[in-house]
């Protein structure tokens, strides 16, 4: 019977995919439209589900009630059909399993044998999921008989496509990999838009398993298009997703997260909430790597909300694991312990075996934290015992470490050795260097502490090595467990037992060359994810770049695969892993190798890169001018060192303990921060304020400098700090009134390898300047400045407040101007340090975009409040402004350590920039405006704001 004309089929349609009907309208329905109207509903079902699963949810729970109530044997078997796709896609496989099953027994029945094949085909991708590959490829071979009997090259095309998910499932990728190309050719001759976007995504997807990533990347780039164009709003957002996480694989966070905010954005407006929660949860992931903890909460957070809501069990686990780790690093152990708990529960109920062990670690790492030893360790040895069931050996060293690492903390050494050399024998013949460094390590502090100096002192050079391998990318989850991460130790522990053997050997110079490599760690491991970005000045530098990029990209596809497939499967492969590991372990060697050829044309670029290293202390004494020394410091267990570096000698003193010293810079910082305080405050208290500060400055000289005195022999002195000590105004320190550039001229450098670097550049030939200056209400006196300064300053291009832009910085006159002087305000992201700035007119200008310029100034001032602030990370490298010019191809930076008096900086620049012209170096210069506003304003606070940092000689 038809349906009466103001009924149309699509009407029908619409109406059942807005909202449940009632019972009389769907008998109204049975009794007008017969099984025609069921098949055409069953049929409108999966071409509905590619863009909205709860309206394909409603038109087959109609089309099964119809079909029922019509009682036609050939409506039922299709409405089944429809209910049991519904059912597949919404995750509940096994019941999916049934209606298949029902359906295909209904049209053998009735001798309908190319329905049935098509039920059989559709039924393959439930089977995968619940593991019947036997029975998948049988269905397959079935339907294909059918298929090829009848001529029917569609639904082929639509088999081999499912074909290749058994394939995929089992790790057979270049069989997964033949059958979706043919697939998809026969999908594009028939015209099947949802089918060609499912196939490009599929094929996609296992270009990655084949770590073809530039080929997964302009699939997913094609099949982004070609959703758009099919208008497949569903399918285009899930194409944003894949080619964000790709990035993501990749290690190009930048690119990763611009797009996961660009797909979460079109997730909102077509609704796809599964997509924009996984893109939360790997940007989640991403904070983590990248140390970002509150981000890392915020986005853990709305991910496990999501999927809680879509009620998917493993990704809300994993969401969680990720929230506890954020709080964990955020000081909230409380919360971590609880979200760990619920998450371990979760993992469980999803018969996952890798992942509820990985979280007893994790936990065990809080306990020894908190103080329960004990506790920590029984949760580790159950680790270990499990992992080592699960043929997991990386994983199983890893709690063998933290076993150790507990006996080491109780007094029992002879155990925490044996441990530390079970868990590196463990690793002898698995490419784990993310656990093996930490195995060296525990295996050296095991040999220290029982006073075995030759074998602790291989052993932290073995650690060495083995970090060297990881320098250059970040890791997956064995370096998230936070003691573990400590790879400053490896150099402490060096420092010591070069120091222990005594001088004989040039030991002292060994001491040195690991101090120097412990302050270079850091840097490269904060902002590497930076580098992919980062373009090389010379053609020869860029296809070297460009080589380290890939190689890096692949290796971060491995570590990724590698995690995924050990944590996310219920059932791990040895043989595959072991598989994976060798080959990244090839590809690791392959990165090495460009490093290494990156460093010979372009060693800054290298540097960030995560190549760097240090130099031979021969090196840095030939390359230091006449007249110069270094003093570099260096902080370890507790204690301070000096290290005192001429051209004919080396000196290295202990000078105590770093405790006493962080107190009085933290007093000396409080001082220096009263001057935020109102005048008349300033006025009443100003010389009880001298009086703390001086006296502050006085003890600080007395611990850091009166030891060294006697060797210091220069004109001057580059100071090369280390942690709290990189708040130190070192030149304003004195004894008895005389301050340290009273006696020397002095700058500043990150390590000796970066003043190195800064020595080593050519000096621009050309005499012009470039002055920048944004004022506002907090600094009105800046125009003033820039005027001032353009009539000292020779050849002169000036940019003032609305001229005050990023091009001029990017413009020839600022890549050959000599001298370059930008009077702003600066704005300091300690949470972000990447994200620190200085304002011009045309917006903020980032420390990662002033990676980008390309300069070749001798001398860049950075004039405002702030613009010296920078992040002292663990490896003790800033990360700021400062290094952002350096890194950009100035010689030398000069900053502003507080914030400042705005007129009294006015007078000071052009006093200093007076002796630049005249020909004195920029260290001399500013030692001799600091000396003539000292007579002007006796406080440090108006005359000892600046430092200059990199190559400050002549």
């Amino acid at each position: 019977m038809a349906l009466q004309d103001a009924w149309s089929v699509d009407g029908v349609i619409e109406r059942v995919t807005r909202a449940p009907q009632t019972i009389a309208f769907l008998k109204r329905l049975a009794l007008e439209g017969g099984p025609e109207l069921v098949i055409q509903l069953a049929d409108e079902v999966p071409r509905r589900a590619r863009s909205n699963l709860d309206e394909a949810r409603r038109l087959a729970r109609a089309a099964s009630w119809l079909a029922h109530r019509v009682g036609d044997p050939h409506a039922r078997a299709r409405a089944l059909r429809a209910d049991g796709h519904v059912q597949s896609l919404g995750g509940r496989y096994r019941l999916a399993l049934a209606r298949y099953k029902a359906a295909v027994e209904a049209f053998t029945t009735i001798g309908a044998d190319i329905e049935a094949a098509i039920t059989e085909s559709g039924s393959l991708q439930p089977l995968i999921y619940c593991g019947e590959y036997d029975e998948a490829f049988a269905r397959a071979a079935r339907a294909r008989t059918v298929f090829q009997r009848h001529g029917d090259q569609p639904r082929l095309a639509r088999l081999e496509s499912n074909a290749g998910n058994i394939y995929f499932r089992q790790d057979r990728f270049e069989e997964a990999l033949a059958c979706y190309q043919t697939a998809l050719g026969g999908f594009r001759a028939s015209a099947a838009p949802a089918d060609v976007a499912v196939t490009l995504r599929n094929l996609a997807t296992c270009l990655i398993s084949l770590t073809r990533y530039e080929e997964a990347l302009r699939v997913y780039e094609d099949a982004r298009v070609y959703c758009e164009s099919a208008k497949m709003p569903l399918m285009t957002a899930e194409a944003d997703y894949n080619i964000g996480y790709l990035y993501f694989v990749r290690g190009d966070y930048q690119h990763a997260l611009d797009l996961y905010a660009a797909a979460r954005a079109f997730c909102v407006t077509v609704g796809d909430k599964y997509h924009h929660a996984l893109c939360d949860l790997d940007e989640a992931e991403l904070d983590l790597e990248v140390n970002d903890f509150p981000s890392a909460v915020a986005n853990a957070r709305s991910a496990v909300a999501a999927f809680a809501q879509l009620g998917m069990r493993y990704e809300r686990a994993k969401g969680l694991v990720f929230l506890a780790i954020a709080s964990g690093q955020l000081g909230d152990v409380a919360a971590s312990r609880r979200l760990f708990t619920r998450a371990r529960e979760l993992f469980v109920r999803e018969q996952n075996r890798a992942w509820p062990t990985l979280i007893d670690l994790y936990q065990a790492v809080i306990f020894l934290k908190i103080g329960r030893p004990a506790d920590a360790r029984r949760l580790a040895a159950d680790a270990r015992r499990t992992f080592t069931r699960l043929s997991m050996p990386a994983k199983a060293a890893l709690a063998e470490v933290l076993m150790a690492r507990v006996d080491h903390e109780a007094g029992l050494l002879p155990r925490a050795l044996s441990l530390s050399l079970s868990a590196v024998r463990r690793l002898e013949d698995v490419h784990a260097p993310a656990v093996a460094w930490q195995a060296a390590l525990m295996l050296g502090s095991a040999h220290e502490a029982l006073g075995h100096r030759d074998e602790a002192y291989a052993a932290y050079r073995d650690a060495r090595g083995l970090l060297e391998e990881l320098r250059s990318h970040l890791r997956g989850d064995e370096l998230k467990i936070t003691f573990l991460s400590d790879k400053l130790a490896i150099y402490e522990g060096l420092v010591a037992m070069a120091l222990k053997r005594g001088p004989a050997a040039g030991r002292p110079e060994a001491a040195f060359g690991y101090i120097e490599e412990a302050k270079s760690r850091s840097f490269a491991d904060l902002i590497a994810f930076r580098a992919s970005e980062l373009s090389a000045r010379e053609p020869a530098g860029e296809l070297a770049a460009a080589g380290v990029r890939e190689a890096r990209q692949q290796l971060h596809g491995y570590d990724h695969q590698i995690d995924r497939e050990t944590t996310g499967q219920k059932h791990v492969d040895p043989a595959r892993i072991a598989r994976l590991r060798k080959d990244a372990g090839a590809r690791e060697a392959q990165l090495a190798d460009r490093l290494r050829t990156l460093r010979t044309v372009e060693p800054d670029l290298a540097d960030l890169h995560g190549s760097g290293g240090a130099l031979e202390v021969s090196t840095i004494r030939e390359t230091l001018p006449p007249g110069v020394q270094l003093l570099e410091y260096y902080i370890s267990r507790g204690i301070i060192r000096a290290c005192v570096v001429g051209r004919d000698r080396l000196d290295i003193q202990e000078l105590g303990p770093a405790a006493d010293v962080a107190a009085i810079v933290r007093l000396l910082r409080f001082q220096l921060g009263k001057f935020r305080l109102h005048a008349e405050y300033l006025r009443t208290f100003g010389r009880v304020l001298l009086d703390a500060t001086t006296s502050h400055l006085a003890r600080l000289h007395h611990l850091l400098i009166e030891p060294v005195r006697d060797v210091l022999d220069a004109d001057h002195l580059v100071i090369v700090p280390h942690g709290v000590l990189h708040y130190v105004p070192f030149h304003a320190l004195h004894d008895r009134g005389v301050a340290l550039i009273d006696r020397f001229a002095v700058s500043y450098a990150p390590s000796a390898r970066v003043h190195h670097l800064c020595t080593a550049r050519p000096r621009t030939a050309a005499d012009r300047s470039l002055v920048l200056g944004v004022g506002d209400m907090l600094a009105p006196l800046i125009s003033r400045e820039v005027t001032q300064l353009a009539s000292v300053l020779p050849n002169v291009d000036i940019g003032l407040a609305g001229d005050a832009t990023s091009a001029h910085l990017r413009s020839p006159a600022a890549e050959t101007a000599r001298l370059i002087h930008i009077a702003t305000h600066g704005f300091f992201r300690r949470d972000r340090p990447m994200m620190s700035s200085i304002r011009l007119s045309d917006g903020d200008l980032t420390v990662g975009d002033v990676y980008q310029l390309r300069l070749s100034a001798d001398l860049v001032t950075l004039s405002g409040c702030g613009t010296g602030l920078n992040v002292v990370a663990g490896g003790d490298e800033l990360v700021g402004l400062t290094r952002g010019f350096l890194h950009a191809g100035a010689r030398a930076v000069m900053v502003s350590l507080w914030d400042l008096h705005d007129e009294s900086a006015a007078e000071f620049m052009v006093e200093f920039y007076r002796k630049v012209i005249q020909g004195s170096s920029p260290a001399a210069a500013l030692a001799s405006a600091m000396r003539e506003a000292r007579r002007e304003r006796p406080h440090p606070y108006f005359w000892a704001p600046f430092g200059v940092v990199g190559d400050a000689t002549n």
